[in-house]
């Protein structure tokens, strides 16, 4: 009797399963496309630091409009290794 009844939720679980795969193809979301627009891939930023030559070290920033060529952002700063 319990075998009869595991097979038999068994065979229930899979034909859920396969009418519920029937039914999500009718469901599917459209084609997705990306924007096109300019902004996409626009800017290009650059990151630098110096090696520390003792207890001073250089680091800084570029960001750069790669459809303009301007320098859109920079940033430099000197750091004091000293404690």
């Amino acid at each position: 009797m319990k075998k009869n009844l595991l097979t038999a939720c068994g065979l229930w679980a899979v034909a859920i399963l396969l009418v519920l795969n029937l039914v999500t193809a009718f469901f599917q979301p459209g084609n997705v496309f990306a924007k096109t627009e300019d902004a996409i891939g626009r800017y290009q930023i650059s990151a630098w630091a110096s090696p520390s030559k003792g207890s001073i070290q250089f680091a800084g920033y570029y960001v750069i409009d790669t459809t303009t060529g301007k320098m859109v952002a920079k940033h430099s700063e000197r750091l004091s290794l000293d404690r």
